[in-house]
């Protein structure tokens, strides 16, 4: 489960640059983006294929949708100057990260196939 969380937090630094690309944030770009990196960084073994998809669309999805548009521009500013402490995050960020990747893991692995 740590490493879930870790990842999750990874993946928003490295993709958060999308949200200060123009004027207003493009959530579907984000949305994408950080599905992509989320289901590239799980570990292998941890689920199968099917499970990996609803994984990465669930946490894109929450992540992606609870985050405002100003939360993130500020992780974009954050993470384009190098700070990548978690005591920098704007407020609620690293809360909406943890409860995303816990909830959307927790689904995932206790569903029924």
């Amino acid at each position: 489960m740590k490493k879930f969380i870790a990842g999750a937090c990874v993946l928003a630094f490295s993709i958060a640059g999308l949200a200060g690309c123009s004027q207003g944030v493009d959530r579907q770009a984000f949305k994408d983006e950080f599905y992509n990196e989320s289901v590239a960084n799980v570990p292998e073994g941890v689920m199968d294929d099917d499970q990996v998809e609803k994984y990465g669309h669930c946490l894109a999805d929450g992540v992606g949708d609870e985050l405002s548009d100003k939360q993130l521009e500020e992780l974009a500013k954050i993470i384009d100057n190098g700070k990548l402490e978690l005591a920098d995050l704007p407020e609620g960020v690293e809360d909406v990260l943890v409860e995303h990747t816990t909830k959307c893991a927790q689904t995932v692995l206790t569903e029924d196939k």
